[in-house]
């Protein structure tokens, strides 16, 4: 029977952009003056980063990639090697990117890692203003910025940050998909398909995103049926239907495209790589609450524990804000509110869902929660939600402005904050709940990448000094010596030659990652210098007698 209530609205026709009114403009002037000072950001500081431990056998990996396509599928290396597992979408484009620049490798894969990272505060700013309205996208996109552990992430994570970018990608069409109903377009479904594969070629796990998709679907239909009756949102459900059965396949087929394990079977080979992700063989350290612990004995808190410490207190605020103005909602209706109801469902089954996932099989997490990065943007956009929606339902003049001023508060503390710790920007810990960075080293891992040691390979480089002709070995406490190999070939005017130590040699210089504070201080030697952040010694440089 049908619902005596107002059609909904078809939105096919919208431009990506509203029409220019006077507030409008100034929403789309703050929209595009975001997205130009992350792209500013991006080119002027990618170069300061340095190699994290992954990006070495991710190089190596992405050489294979190469050989494998070049060859047309003979030179097998990149179906066999471990990091066979992990589609090669961001490889690829990384390749695409050294070619056109000519930069370092590693520099290449930081810069490529970042632009994907743009696409993303591209796609949580049109989420956030399709779904909400023009403010909340424009909030998210600076929230996302000022998010300290994800911006990191950005420059020196190739696999994790792509991965969240195409995720949040992939969210935005699923919500343009329900603004668009009763006639959803064929292009935006495509764009949907081919987000998700891109997803799913950096991780395949990216097919939990078919969960926050499917939500949006479901909540589509029901409210549509609700609102127009059965046998009217008959057709536009059955085009929906068909719709997704273009969006599975198509994203099925890019992740096969650009993933070479896939080809060796595009059906069991992902379902083997989920396995393996699921439990990963990592039988590392994770400094966690005081503690060195293996993954597999970290509490099921692990992940909300780090949240909670490590969102800045805008985000935290604004999640806070989006509870407090629910309670403030008095009367609305469904069409409405349609859109923000899809959407905010919609984004809770983005965290949620991943979780439930990863707790049901037990799956090991480390480093921080990189690996489930991607379940960071949703809460920002359900941050800036609920901090609009706040200030948009005070009465109170003064009140409002009390809550403006807490926010711009929080906000440029944690500027602040980024400032001070550029390029470590990853390691970050809140000040109100974790009790800022020198009290987080007692407790949990920071630069656990060792991206710092090449500011300290820097330092060694321009200020070691002995006789002209010395040969310098070095070694490291842990991680890859290629980390320094790659960046001590530069060699300072005195023309001192450097080399890594081979098994059991011993060391002129030792390198002293400082991820495991406990077991890692300086025992013998002399210290030179010490990379810092805020006080908190990440790196040693040792002279050793």
């Amino acid at each position: 029977m049908k619902r005596d209530c107002m059609p909904i609205t078809n939105s096919s026709s919208a431009q990506p952009l509203p029409p220019a009114r006077p507030s409008s403009r100034f929403w789309v002037r703050a929209a595009v003056a975001v997205l130009a000072v992350h792209a500013l950001l991006i080119v002027a500081t990618f170069r300061d980063y340095g190699i994290s431990w992954d990006q070495i056998g991710g190089h190596l990996y992405q050489n294979a990639v190469i050989r494998f396509y070049a060859s047309h599928g003979t030179e097998k290396y990149a179906q066999e090697m471990t990091a066979k597992y992990y589609g090669a979408f961001f490889d690829l484009c990384a390749t695409a990117v050294e070619r056109i620049t000519h930069l370092r490798w590693f520099e290449a894969r930081g810069l490529t890692s970042a632009l994907l990272g743009w696409i993303g505060t591209y796609a949580i700013l049109r989420a956030g203003w399709i779904a909400f309205a023009p403010p909340v996208g424009v909030m998210a996109a600076v929230f996302l910025l000022l998010t300290p552990v994800y911006y990191g992430h950005e420059f020196i994570n190739p696999k994790d940050a792509p991965f969240a970018a195409m995720a949040m990608l992939a969210l935005y069409y699923m919500i343009r998909l329900a603004k668009e109903y009763p006639a959803p377009r064929w292009t935006t479904a495509i764009k949907t398909g081919l987000a998700l594969g891109m997803a799913m070629g950096v991780r395949v796990g990216g097919l939990v995103l078919f969960g926050p998709l499917a939500v949006a679907l479901v909540l589509t239909v029901i409210i549509g049926w609700w609102q127009i009756g059965f046998r009217a949102s008959f057709k536009p459900t059955l085009w929906l239907a068909l719709q997704l059965g273009l969006i599975f396949p198509l994203a099925w087929a890019v992740m096969v495209a650009v993933w070479p394990f896939a080809w060796t079977d595009p059906i069991e080979a992902p379902r083997i790589a989920l396995a393996e992700f699921a439990k990963y063989p990592w039988d590392g350290n994770v400094f966690y609450e005081g503690k060195l612990l293996k993954p597999w004995d970290l509490p099921w808190t692990y992940v909300p524990n780090l949240l909670v410490r490590t969102l800045p207190e805008h985000i935290l605020l604004g999640l806070l804000a989006g509870v407090l103005s629910f309670g403030l909602i008095r009367r609305t209706t469904l069409e409405s509110s349609r859109m923000p109801v899809i959407a905010t469902c919609v984004l809770l089954a983005a965290f949620v869902w991943p979780l439930g996932v990863i707790w049901s099989f037990e799956s090991n997490l480390y480093d921080g929660y990189r690996q489930v990065l991607f379940i960071v943007p949703p809460l920002i956009l359900l941050a800036a939600a609920g901090t609009w929606g706040l200030v948009h339902r005070l009465k109170q003049p003064a009140v409002k402005r009390g809550v403006i001023a807490v926010f711009g508060l929080a906000l440029v503390v944690v500027a602040y904050d980024l400032v001070s710790l550029h390029p470590y920007e990853y390691i970050y810990f809140n000040r109100s709940v974790a009790g800022g960075l020198p009290r987080a080293n007692r407790s949990y891992d920071l630069d656990y990448w060792a991206t710092a040691v090449r500011e300290a390979t820097e330092w060694v480089v321009k200020n070691y000094s002995a006789p002209s002709g010395t040969t310098v070995i070095y070694s490291m406490n842990d991680g890859e010596p290629d980390m320094v190999e790659e960046l001590i070939h530069a060699r300072p005017a005195s023309g001192i030659i450097f080399r890594r130590a081979v098994k059991e040699e011993k060391a002129t210089l030792q390198f002293l990652i400082r991820r495991e504070r406990q077991t890692s201080e300086p025992t013998e030697g002399r210290v030179l210098h010490v990379v810092r952040r805020q006080g908190v010694p990440l790196v040693d440089v040792v002279e050793t007698p």
